[in-house]
């Protein structure tokens, strides 16, 4: 064949290929709307509330701000995530779908990354392993849950990090010396991943992998070239795993382990993973968490099968190097999330769906490889079978991956409320306390009183020292006039965590209850001390007040006012205690300061014409209700008062 015949064939290749890839593209999106059809009409759940809805910070530019320059705003410093929420929370406020939307479209593009990713590298099955990626229901934890934007915003930069370096090594663009423009993206890219989940600090080492699967061997300069990878890796990875100990509370005797039984739960764990990846069944919000005991045999059998396997990948790597790498992919990625570094989730179980979100690749690629490699006849021991091969794989493949995309539809359905996806969970792993304490709070929110108590009762006997539990249950009880049980409920919960503001806040309402005021008083300032917000101060000052306590409500209110210099409430709220003490010149101080605040407030005018009648000023005050009531016409009270005054002025002198 001629020069010319040759490059004319190729170009008709190109242009038969090139008009198949939007299809694909469109088809990608298609499938995974789909399949998660269900995510979009399902409701906030869980930590979603702590993210998005109860997240003052996504409120205004100063929540932006305190998004990116304090990194105990929110419960993890992953301020790019913070930041996508804050900007559809300026869109969409706290309409659901339009975050789940997002998150689809975050996964559907993450499926196609793979895609050109390994086509770039002339990996076989290349569109099947986007497609298992785009629909495997071990996803769904991550995709349906709206705080796990972590994975797909963090999955979105990994992939996009990892193309931009291999582009700048020559693997997926052969040329000339380095393209320095590429590097310095992917490490703007790897910075952006490491932003919105810091596990991905795996990345440098998986492109260590990718290099020695290309030629088998690493040099000095693949390792100097990727320092400053793995020196942000690092950093991010130490600053994430201090915030997880000091700030989300991932310390104590729970996880108390040793080097060995950490090998132990990691072992355990990725045949966990191993297997949900085959067989998909049944997936758990929470799993099990299984007791680590290494006196005990049987627990080694999971590190013994992996040693095997990986000996095994190891002593072929001569003849086939993908396997190995994979192996080692899937290890490396995960291991953030084997029990080497301690992290909150595990307090309820040593696995999660999530936790292998980008992990998965490391099986999913090589089989998918490995399936389309066998309907090419690439093995020829069963070169004999390529022809029937050829016929059934499509049919194979078609209902693998209908099967996938089915059973990620039904489990999305599992996350259309917090109710549905607590009972899901109770009905899998009956022995979720977890899920009995969650389910109990929607009840007793319900007023479900009875139904809410069997449910703490039954966490409290599952997990005895679950000092959240024996909270909920005291509210639950304090609901009912049970305040003498609740009492012992809460001070227990106060002995196991004494920084628990809940705690002394329903401590507070049943002392109170039970007329013990003065201790009552001292739990409801240890509930703001623990929790020194404003709504929590402003929140103290108004029950004290309601308890006649008025020295005590100013005592809050004061510290109300140095969280939130400029609030008219606080004002407004310091006045009326100032004048309940029979302090007119005091209140009076306070109201004219709301009404610079707010010149149109109608409360604050009445109000500082009730202080002026205190100081003996019936002509300012006369003046102050009538203001009052031509700010708002429908002000009872500013018009009880001006009728009042009224009435004593025109009233005769005695004689």
């Amino acid at each position: 064949m001629s020069h010319a015949a040759e490059i004319e064939r190729e170009g008709k290749r190109v242009t038969r290929t090139a008009w198949k890839q939007p299809l694909f593209v469109a088809f990608v999106l298609a499938v995974t709307l789909v399949s998660y059809f269900h995510a979009l009409q399902a409701e906030f759940v869980w930590d979603d509330y702590e993210y998005i809805v109860d997240n003052l910070t996504l409120r205004n530019l100063e929540g932006l701000r305190r998004i990116w320059l304090d990194p105990r705003a929110n419960a993890q410093y992953y301020p790019i995530v913070y930041s996508s929420f804050w900007i559809e929370f300026q869109i969409w406020q706290l309409a659901p779908t339009g975050y789940h939307l997002t998150n689809i479209l975050l996964h559907a593009t993450n499926a196609l990354l793979v895609w050109v990713l390994l086509r770039k590298l002339s990996l076989k099955g290349a569109w099947l392993a986007a497609l298992i990626f785009a629909l495997h229901p071990v996803h769904v934890e991550s995709v349906a849950w709206v705080s796990e934007r972590k994975n797909l915003l963090s999955g979105l930069f990994y992939l996009s990090a990892a193309l931009a370096y291999l582009r700048f090594g020559g693997i997926i663009q052969k040329r000339e010396g380095y393209n320095w423009g590429a590097y310095s993206l992917a490490l703007l890219l790897f910075v952006g991943a490491l932003f919105s989940k810091s596990v991905t600090a795996s990345l440098p080492a998986a492109i260590l992998l990718v290099l020695f699967w290309q030629r088998g061997k690493l040099c000095r300069r693949d390792f100097l070239l990727l320092i400053p990878f793995f020196a942000a890796g690092i950093v991010a990875g130490i600053h994430t795993a201090w915030l997880e100990r000091v700030h989300v509370g991932a310390s104590g005797p729970i996880w108390d382990f040793g080097l060995l039984e950490r090998m132990l739960i990691a072992s355990r764990a990725l045949c966990h993973y191993l297997t949900q990846l085959f067989w998909p069944h049944p997936l758990m919000f929470s799993y099990p968490r299984w007791e680590i005991d290494a006196s005990q045999g049987g627990q080694y059998l999971y590190a013994a099968a992996l040693g095997i396997g990986l000996i095994s990948l190891w002593r072929v790597r001569h003849v086939r190097r993908g396997p190995l790498v994979a192996a080692l992919f899937f290890i490396g990625t995960l291991f953030p999330a084997l029990g080497f570094v301690d992290i909150y989730p595990m307090r309820f179980s040593f696995v999660a769906d999530h936790f292998q979100y980008l992990a998965s690749l490391g099986v999913i690629v090589p089989v998918a490889s490995g399936l389309v490699e066998l309907g090419d006849g690439a093995f020829d021991r069963l070169d004999r079978l390529r022809g029937s091969l050829a016929k059934i794989l499509p049919v194979i493949l078609c209902g693998l991956l209908v099967a996938l995309g089915s059973l990620t539809f039904v489990q999305a359905q599992i996350y259309r409320d917090a109710e549905t996806l607590w009972s899901d969970t109770l009905r899998k792993n009956p022995d979720s306390w977890l899920s009995h304490n969650n389910l109990g709070a929607i009840q007793g929110v319900r007023g479900e009183t009875e139904r809410a108590r069997e449910h703490f009762r039954r966490t409290l006997e599952l997990n005895p020292d679950y000092y959240i539990a024996e909270t909920n249950l005291a509210e639950t009880l304090t609901q009912i006039g049970e305040y003498e049980e609740a009492v012992g409920h809460l001070r227990h919960a106060l002995e196991i965590q004494p920084a628990y503001a809940d705690a002394h806040y329903f401590l507070w309402i049943a002392l109170s209850q039970l007329g013990q005021m003065d201790e009552a008083v001292l739990h409801l300032r240890q509930e703001t001390k623990f929790n020194p917000s404003f709504q929590a101060h402003f929140r103290a000052a108004r029950l004290l007040g309601e308890a006649d306590r008025p020295r005590d409500a100013l005592l809050e209110l004061e510290l109300a006012a140095g969280l939130r210099p400029n609030d008219e409430a606080t004002a407004i709220a310091r006045g009326n205690f100032h004048l309940a003490l029979a302090e007119p010149g005091k209140a009076a101080r306070f109201y004219r300061e709301a009404i610079r605040l707010d010149p149109q407030s109608a409360v604050a005018h009445n109000n500082l014409g009730r202080a002026y009648e205190g100081l003996g000023r019936a002509e300012d005050a006369e003046r102050l209700f009538a203001r009052a009531l031509r700010i708002d016409p429908e002000h009872k009270r500013a018009l009880a008062n001006l009728e009042r005054l009224l009435r004593l002025r025109s009233r005769p002198p005695r004689e």
